[in-house]
């Protein structure tokens, strides 16, 4: 009797961890989220085109990268992460994303940055100097 119960008890195991890759794939999700946002140069100056770095990691296989929506106003830029969501199972690990965001040159002054993905956002600062190295 106490084999058949070992028994039993991996099969419930083995349901269990099924049972959760389902509950993953279709509403249990974790989070999205911004790992480093980096201007490049870094201290850039009004002749110098401005790239942003972004990497990040999304929450399990179910989560594909799309791709990336700028928008500037005055000294704030928003860079938004487009991602593509899908049910079914799914394996809950991290999925690496990265992409190279081209500003171009940019007036001289102070700039926000905030980078946003679907759960999650992070902002930096910099400066354009007016002035070119000589």
């Amino acid at each position: 009797m106490c084999r058949s119960s070992a028994v039993s008890v991996d099969r419930l195991a083995g349901w269990t961890l099924v049972g959760l890759a389902i509950v993953v794939g279709s509403w249990g999700r974790g989070l999205a989220y911004v790992g480093t946002v980096e201007v490049v140069p870094p201290r850039p100056t009004a002749d110098d085109p401005v790239v942003v770095r972004v990497s990040g990691d999304l929450p399990d296989t179910c989560w594909s990268f799309v791709g990336h929506e700028v928008a500037a106003s005055g000294g704030r830029i928003t860079i938004r992460v487009q991602t593509s969501v899908r049910t079914g199972i799914c394996l809950f690990v991290l999925i690496p994303y990265g992409f190279e965001a081209a500003l171009g040159r940019l007036q001289p002054g102070p700039y926000q940055l905030t980078v946003i993905d679907a759960q999650d956002s992070k902002t930096v600062s910099f400066e354009v100097s007016g002035e070119v190295p000589v």
